[in-house]
């Protein structure tokens, strides 16, 4: 059949063309259907063939080669340890197929960092193929297990798929190596703090203040990559973000009126945007991982199109300020399932309204500041056969130099992060940190130090943070997720008492990615660390 020698010489498109006119007038072709099924998943579209391999029933001679199509198609569509269940099924029939399954398998394993079933299906493969076709790749996976979980078996069909996913799939953009994201969401915070004041011309600390404020938040991005070097990897994209800010009262007097829309809650003079260009390139060398990631920053606020009836003035757009980042890392894999990395951060912010940086997170040289570099120590452990668990643990440390010294301070702290997906389809995390902030200069207290009533006294300015936050996401084929993230920040100052704060936040969000949400994850909040990051998904 004409359609078989296409897909034997991999054209794919042109096979599923002649199936599909094939079986407008064969419709009872079931050993046809499972071959057009197959052809689908080469065309990146796993979830449309995983659709048809379920409905057909084909012949005795053809159920080895549906149900190899089927582990397949679960894997590329998220079910990954479904897929190990059916090409283990596969592996053990006596037929050509099953050289192929137990390779795949052998390679799933490895790439999950499963150690123990990685070796076991390498081990029977060699056993039972010893001059099979894959037999360099799999002596790739029983002599490189202290990287697994960390590179990627060559010549495996899900990597061809990701291939494919570029060539053909409906969502890619481009037919090189490349991924892009959007994001909608709504925000809300509600905060209490403690602020200055005056009773009877006298200071004091009025407690209890409460605000909250609201947001629309939108987000976007594309990169390119991997782009593969001698060794290396690399990836270079652009994000836009944007937060339309509102608060209490505003919503309030909308909802007295809301056909008023020119009096529209979510005002265009709080309307934030953010432009990110960024690179990321890395090697590797024996266990260790070596990079280097940086951006540069354009932040917006303001807009020109939005009405302001009360305010016409304040519709306009203005530049607020550009930030740079760079963050060297290198991260050692000293065992499959743990690795440990280590990074600087290389920061500077430049707000445009004033006459220098707002801050910086280094001082090296030519400085009146004593040097310093902010940086971090992370550990991180997989646990596959623990609901997927991922436990992430930081140490550390961010310096801060504010062009007005008074607001300069160092940061030292600890945080954690767990993750489970007890389901393929649903994934739940948890995080906490703990912080001491201690400012660079002491501060002038009228009535002494965390008293009510004394003289005038210098105070060290030392504080501590505690932040604790969750999330429940649903992921969809995993392209798409539907997020609930919730944060719970405590700020006090235990002796000057004004700076204490509290702040509760919750974020519900979609987020839609290509080629996977894992591969855009990283570039969503880069190097934020633990503490700051409020969760992609």
């Amino acid at each position: 059949m004409k359609a078989q020698e296409e897909f034997s010489q991999r054209r794919f498109v042109e096979a599923l063309q002649i199936y599909r006119s094939y079986l407008r007038e064969h419709p009872e072709d079931q050993d046809t259907w499972t071959r057009f099924a197959a052809t689908y998943y080469h065309t990146g579209q796993a979830r449309q063939a995983l659709d048809y391999l379920r409905r057909s029933k084909p012949s005795n001679r053809l159920r080895g080669f549906n149900l190899y199509y089927q582990a397949l198609c679960f894997d590329a569509t998220g079910d990954r340890m479904r897929a190990k269940r059916y090409l283990a099924r596969v592996s053990k029939l006596d037929e050509p197929l099953a050289e192929d399954a137990l390779f795949e398998l052998a390679a799933m394993e490895f790439e999950d960092a499963d150690t123990t079933a990685a070796r076991a299906a390498a081990e029977e493969y060699m056993k039972r193929f010893p001059q099979g076709r894959f037999r360099a790749p799999v002596d790739l996976i029983l002599n490189r297990m202290a990287v697994a979980g960390k590179i990627e078996v060559p010549g495996t069909q899900h990597a061809r798929y990701r291939t494919s996913f570029f060539e053909q799939h409906p969502l890619s953009l481009l037919s090189v190596p490349h991924f892009w994201y959007y994001q909608l969401g709504y925000y809300y915070e509600r905060s209490e703090r403690s602020n200055p004041g005056y009773e009877r011309e006298t200071p004091v600390v009025k407690t209890g203040i409460a605000s909250e404020a609201f947001k629309i938040v939108a987000n976007a991005g594309l990169g390119l990559g991997p782009f593969k070097g001698n060794g290396t990897e690399s990836y270079v994209g652009y994000i836009y973000e944007q937060d339309w800010l509102s608060d209490g009262d505003r919503l309030k007097v909308w909802t007295e009126d809301p056909g008023d829309v020119q009096y529209f809650p979510f005002r265009p003079d709080l309307m934030e945007r953010r432009h990110r260009l960024f690179v990321e390139t890395s090697g590797q060398s024996g266990d260790f991982l070596f990079g280097v990631y940086g951006h540069w920053q354009f932040y917006r606020s303001g807009s020109e199109y939005f009405p302001a009836p009360e305010r016409p003035e304040i519709r306009q757009a203005f530049d607020v300020g550009t930030e740079n980042l760079l963050a060297p890392w290198v991260e050692w894999s000293y065992h499959p399932q743990h690795s440990a990395r280590f990074y600087l951060l290389f920061r500077k912010y430049l707000d445009r309204r004033e006459s220098d940086s707002s801050f910086k997170t280094y001082s090296l040289f030519g400085s009146s500041i004593d040097p310093f570099v902010s940086g971090a120590l992370e550990h991180n452990s997989n646990f596959p056969k623990l609901w997927g668990m991922k436990l992430t643990a930081e140490l550390f440390q961010h310096q801060y130099a504010f062009n007005d010294f008074f607001y300069s301070y160092t940061s030292r702290g600890v945080a954690g992060l767990v993750r489970v997906s007890p389901w393929p389809f649903l994934h739940l995390s948890g995080r906490a940190a703990y912080s001491q902030e201690d400012y660079t200069y002491d501060t002038i207290q009228s009535l002494g130090c965390g008293r009510t009533a004394g003289t005038a006294a210098v105070c060290q300015r030392l504080e501590k943070t505690i932040n604790f936050g969750g999330s429940v996401s649903y992921i969809n084929n995993k392209q798409q997720a539907l997020s609930l993230i919730g944060h719970y920040r405590d700020h006090k100052n235990d002796t000057l008492k004004v700076y204490n704060e509290s702040r509760f936040d919750v974020l519900f969000q979609f987020t839609q990615a290509f080629p996977t949400l894992n591969q855009a994850g990283p570039y969503i909040e880069p190097f934020r660390g633990i503490a700051d990051s409020r969760g992609a998904y």
